[in-house]
């Protein structure tokens, strides 16, 4: 398996290019962090083998803490809060859940206020661009108001862009991508450019499953480009 992994850190003047490598051995760190990462069924880790459609072993989530846990020890925890179908809108206002949950129903500010996760990923657009309701200046304003109501709860923000997909509703992700680096740029977050990675690679096709959803292969990729942005946030954590 090959792969060019794209590492951004907007507001720091563009990223270079880098390979992660995950590591072998824990440092000697009793360091304790929470992550959790909120998105649709592409962060659930939805897939489908042999036809048959189940979440992935492991997902992005579960490969980036067990990168991490490798290096940092088991203090690091990922929480997977992926739920298939979400849109941006959902996490702010569930009663606009539009395919119905898997995980239940979620409130953003409530989930913020109480969740003891000191790291927070955002990573939507495949279904905003897809269902045709959520305008890119909508995106853009839900984005927003996330970011936002986490801050104000302490939280670190990373936004995450959508992997590629491979089907005629994905023609509008571009868009939407675009304004996930926007709002990274505007608000000087960490972005963990998943596209990018993904549309180096020109075979991108082969690691989804279904012309949406990755691969397993795919979900360790995307968890390994995760753990390359989110380990030296963590190592500063561990440091202080």
């Amino acid at each position: 398996m090959a792969m060019t992994i794209v590492v951004t850190l907007a507001g720091c003047g563009g990223g270079g290019g880098s390979t992660s490598q995950s590591p072998t051995t824990p440092g000697p760190y009793t360091t304790k962090v929470g992550i959790g990462i909120a998105g649709d069924s592409t962060v659930y880790g939805y897939t489908v083998t042999n036809g048959a459609g189940q979440q992935a072993n492991p997902t992005a989530p579960q490969e980036l803490q067990n990168e991490l846990q490798a290096r940092f020890g088991t203090g690091v925890t990922v929480d997977n809060w992926g739920i298939p179908g979400a849109d941006s809108e959902v996490y702010i206002d569930p009663s606009k859940e539009r395919v119905g949950p898997v995980h239940p129903t979620v409130d953003w500010l409530t989930m913020m206020a109480t969740t003891t996760d000191q790291i927070i990923v955002i990573q939507f657009g495949i279904n905003d661009a897809a269902f045709g309701i959520i305008s890119p200046d909508q995106f853009k304003a839900n984005l927003i108001t996330m970011v936002q109501e986490a801050m104000a709860d302490g939280k670190i923000v990373i936004l995450e862009t959508a992997n590629p997909i491979a089907v005629p509703a994905g023609q509008n992700l571009p868009t939407y991508v675009e304004v996930t680096r926007t709002v990274a740029q505007e608000l000087n977050l960490p972005l963990i450019d998943q596209y990018a990675a993904w549309t180096a690679m020109p075979n991108w096709q082969s690691y989804l499953s279904d012309g949406v959803h990755p691969t397993e292969t795919g979900y360790i990729m995307k968890g390994l480009l995760e753990y390359s942005i989110i380990e030296p946030i963590i190592m500063k954590i561990a440091h202080q």
